[in-house]
């Protein structure tokens, strides 16, 4: 276990928040009590209408490495990243959700397979995916090599957006951009700029997957917005790194009926509970998890192909 030490650099832990009170002390204080302690954390509260951010007044007032900020109306999860960019001072960045858990020695695991390996870049994780009452729904694995995780970028995002990343990475690519998909994109980006990325092996954070978080309640704007990104990629293999993104391009792109979003979320809802339910009670699982198809077909059976690829890839290289 590492202590303090001036000599050890100093990591930046990018945490934005939104409406997470009954999850929000525990997703920090899981930061505090991390291993490694030459940490500044920086959290940004995107306008919480609940306890969020008063709950977040209380842990800054504990622990003096915790630089708190908040917006002074909702600017979502982009301008919100970015914002903590620039307050960022660490050699190294790391992020965080406001709603899930980091166990103890991930930051310093993270950081010795960078001291480790010095041509890596940026490096991963494992995840243990649990509902909103913190059981456990399902370990996910991420391929491990630079070279698969290329491979695997052309069907999923091929690792999570808990990395830890040297601040050489940030510098080039600046900021976040696309919602919904900001991580996907800063990883894609990241592929073709030259940088060289990893998955360490172990599963170190629990990501709280729940009704209303990013995952089920943006899958539709999501699932526009990747093929957004692959389209930009490409354009930047062909044309030098150069890409055609815009707000306005992007905004064009995404717009979707209210109906069309209505079927989303219900589908989304009952794939939830086809997660949750399906080591237990497989047919009702597959009850659930053929409604969620009919009310949204189109977009349940391309991510469907998208995940079988990735899974013949995975178990291919294992």
């Amino acid at each position: 276990m590492l202590t303090y030490c001036d000599a050890q650099p100093l990591i930046s832990v990018l945490i934005p928040t939104f409406n997470v009170e009954n999850f929000v002390e525990e997703a920090i204080r899981s930061i505090m009590d991390q291993t490694y302690k030459n940490l500044e954390i920086i959290i940004v509260d995107d306008c919480s209408t609940d306890n969020t951010y008063a709950i977040l007044l209380n842990l800054a007032s504990i622990d003096k490495r915790i630089r708190l900020f908040r917006n002074i109306e909702n600017k979502k999860i982009v301008d919100t990243l970015n914002f903590a960019i620039s307050q960022a001072k660490g050699e190294y960045y790391a992020r965080m959700d406001g709603d899930d858990i980091s166990l103890p020695e991930r930051i310093e695991k993270q950081y010795f397979f960078l001291l480790n390996n010095p041509e890596i870049d940026l490096v991963g994780l494992n995840v243990i995916m649990i509902n909103e009452n913190g059981k456990v729904i399902q370990e996910e694995k991420y391929l491990e090599k630079h070279k698969d995780i290329v491979r695997a970028s052309k069907y999923v995002s091929p690792i999570l957006h808990i990395w830890l990343a040297r601040k050489n990475v940030y510098d080039k690519l600046i900021k976040y951009r696309v919602p919904t998909v900001e991580d996907y994109d800063f990883i894609l980006r990241s592929i073709d700029n030259g940088f060289v990325l990893a998955n360490l092996q172990s599963s170190l954070y629990l990501q709280r997957i729940r009704n209303g978080n990013t995952i089920t309640s943006s899958g539709l704007i999501q699932y526009k917005s990747i093929h957004y990104i692959k389209k930009l990629s490409l354009e930047r293999i062909i044309n030098g790194n150069i890409d055609s993104h815009s707000e306005e391009n992007y905004n064009k792109l995404i717009t979707v009926s209210s109906l069309s979003l209505f079927f989303y979320k219900l589908s989304s809802f009952f794939h939830m509970k086809y997660l949750e339910i399906k080591q237990k009670y497989i047919y009702l699982a597959l009850f659930f998890r053929l409604i969620s198809i009919l009310l949204s077909p189109k977009l349940q059976f391309s991510q469907i192909i998208l995940r079988k690829k990735y899974k013949q890839l995975f178990f291919n290289l294992s």
